[in-house]
């Protein structure tokens, strides 16, 4: 009903939280693709940069993601702390989306502020589907975070063996 008075959708919170963005944390697709309809923009971020693809990365919802997608979001947008919607993808193992972002070109080597990669990210929580999507798409797996931590040493030191074997047998 709102929409219908011509309210402004892309109206935010003292936090920088548009309406777009809440839909998208909230798994809610009907909401997002009437505000998309409505022109709500996807390029707005909120005071920590967080973008709603990144939202929509997090809350795990691939419908929403691709919606985004195909609206013209900025796929490697990075967040205050150089975090990319892959990273967060890879972060919270989602890995339909992460496959979706990976199809739609997103960088699979952006690093963050702290070095890590979605390689990294993915090594970290210990998911083998990511990783393994990941190195079928030509990662790199030689970077090493700013301490000098690389994604098999956070692998090893988390004890996931399958995904050191993964990473030693892709280094051949």
């Amino acid at each position: 009903m709102l929409l219908n008075l011509e309210t402004d959708v892309n109206i935010s919170d003292k936090d920088g939280v548009t309406s777009l963005m809440l839909a998208c944390k909230g798994n809610h697709t009907n909401v997002v693709e009437t505000l998309l309809v409505s022109k709500a923009d996807v390029t707005k971020c909120d005071n920590g940069k967080r973008s709603p693809l990144e939202y929509a990365c997090t809350a795990g919802n691939v419908d929403i993601v691709n919606l985004l997608l195909e609206h013209g979001v900025i796929i490697n947008l990075a967040n205050k702390n150089g975090i990319t919607p892959l990273h967060v993808s890879c972060m919270n193992d989602r890995a339909y989306v992460v496959n979706s972002l990976i199809e739609h070109k997103a960088d699979i080597n952006l690093l963050d502020i702290h070095g890590e990669t979605p390689l990294y990210k993915s090594c970290f929580s210990g998911n083998i589907e990511i990783v393994t999507m990941l190195l079928n798409n030509g990662t790199t797996i030689k970077i090493s975070d700013t301490s000098g931590k690389s994604p098999a040493a956070i692998a090893k030191a988390k004890g996931f063996s399958s995904i050191i074997e993964l990473l030693e047998k892709d280094q051949t």
